[in-house]
């Protein structure tokens, strides 16, 4: 009976979870010190806060890191061979609708249009890496909380047993 109560908790969870999850991408120009740059967007279901946390540990994990005035700058950037690492790419999060959109865009020097057409591809698929990766994480976080639950459960239902 215990059993069969926490295998329903847990489906509850986790498909509660499954049916949130969307990939919002876009292709979006944003502006950056007064300079307006093609970019691609990811709108993420989930709080600002959380959303830039992992975005900012998901970059840092495949590049190096600057932050500036309201953008951050990433070089040596390499998602599963996906980001040149020989350009230097722009990004920021955004807080739209008590949620996190993520913009990334090439910092375009002397490049043509067909170039940028095919790093803003790139920069597609690593943002669906990523909108994927946020929510795995958010999914694994409530596995875990619910294994824990049902860890507690059962220890208490041992204690009343042995009582």
């Amino acid at each position: 009976m215990l059993k069969q109560i926490i295998v329903f908790l847990f489906a509850v969870l986790v498909t509660n979870s499954l049916f949130a999850q969307s990939y919002k991408i876009k292709e979006e120009s944003q502006r950056v010190n007064n300079k307006k740059y093609a970019g691609v967007s990811s709108h993420v279901d989930g709080g600002f806060e959380k959303v830039e946390d992992f975005w900012l540990a998901y970059i840092k994990e495949n590049g190096k890191v600057r932050r500036k005035r309201n953008y951050y700058q990433l070089t040596e950037f390499n998602v599963k061979d996906l980001a040149n690492d020989s350009v230097t790419y722009l990004t920021r999060v955004v807080n739209k609708d008590s949620s996190g959109l993520i913009w990334l865009a090439p910092l375009a020097k002397n490049l043509s249009e067909e170039n940028i057409k095919a790093l803003n591809g790139d920069s597609e698929k690593i943002l669906k890496l990523a909108t994927r990766a946020f929510y795995i994480d958010v999914v694994q976080k409530k596995i875990d909380q619910s294994e824990d639950a049902a860890i507690f459960v059962s220890k208490n239902h041992q204690k009343l047993i042995y009582k």
